[in-house]
């Protein structure tokens, strides 16, 4: 599977013939067939829509949808798979970034007690 991010242009179009295919909920049934919109004629290419019995060919934006789920979804997938990959890596950096800065809190304190510590043996030596 391709582990890439999408182009806002991919993602428009996928989402273009989402929108524009029937919302219905579509099922497969026994035989292999689509129905409810749609239904596979039994040469198995042709999608039609079950209407008072009568067979119609099915809208262009449906075939548009099915044609396009097989590359679609596996696209969608990977750009998630990568984005997901992306968070865990920044999480991690964030993480690391924060024990950095304890660790440089921590190294500041001891610098600063050091500080004071000379600062107080200077003037002592100063007040003799």
């Amino acid at each position: 599977m391709s582990k890439k991010k999408l182009y806002d242009e991919e993602i428009e179009a996928m989402e273009k013939r989402m929108v524009h295919a029937s919302y219905m909920p579509w099922k497969v049934k026994p035989d292999g067939s689509i129905s409810a919109p749609a239904t596979i004629d039994g040469e198995g290419y042709r999608v039609v829509y079950p209407v008072s019995g009568t067979r119609y060919a099915a809208a262009d934006e449906d075939l548009q949808f099915i044609a396009h789920a097989r590359q679609d979804i596996p696209a969608l997938i990977g750009d998630r798979d990568t984005r997901l990959s992306e968070l865990w890596n920044l999480t991690q950096e964030v993480k690391a970034g924060k024990k950095r800065e304890e660790a440089l809190d921590e190294e500041i304190y001891h610098l600063k007690r050091t500080v004071k510590s000379l600062t107080d043996a200077a003037r002592g030596i100063l007040e003799q």
